[in-house]
């Protein structure tokens, strides 16, 4: 599957980025990661529902980004094990307990994409 157009739109949207990254930075992810980026690019695909699945997702944000699949993951794994706060931000943001040792890219990309969603009027029901 290719990326498409309106994927493309809400990667460049000023305003939607400003807001990932900002929720990334108050979940305490650190934005001098290359994975801060990466992680933004897949919450916003998230709250877009454009594609379903985790690793669709990875796959378009390496897309966009000219990068492999491989090298986005590893580097959104990097940003999230190299975030000391994020676990116990991510369990006042979403409500529910996270361990801070097992949190995955995923678990960041559901929970801030949800609240983009919501915040964009959106219901998202993964």
């Amino acid at each position: 599957m290719t990326v498409s157009k309106p994927e493309f739109n809400i990667l460049t949207d000023p305003v939607k980025r400003a807001a990932a990254e900002y929720m990334l930075f108050k979940c305490g992810v650190r934005s001098k990661y290359k994975g801060f980026v990466y992680l933004a690019d897949a919450a916003l695909i998230y709250s877009d529902g454009t594609e379903d699945g985790f690793g669709l997702i990875y796959d378009a944000v390496a897309r966009f980004r000219g990068k492999t699949t491989k090298a986005v993951c590893r580097d959104m794994s990097y940003a999230v094990e190299n975030s000391p706060d994020l676990g116990e931000r991510l369990a006042a943001m979403s409500g529910t307990d996270c361990d801070f040792l097992t949190i995955k890219p995923s678990a960041v990309v559901s929970i801030v994409g949800r609240h983009l969603s919501y915040e964009n009027g959106r219901d998202c029901d993964r």
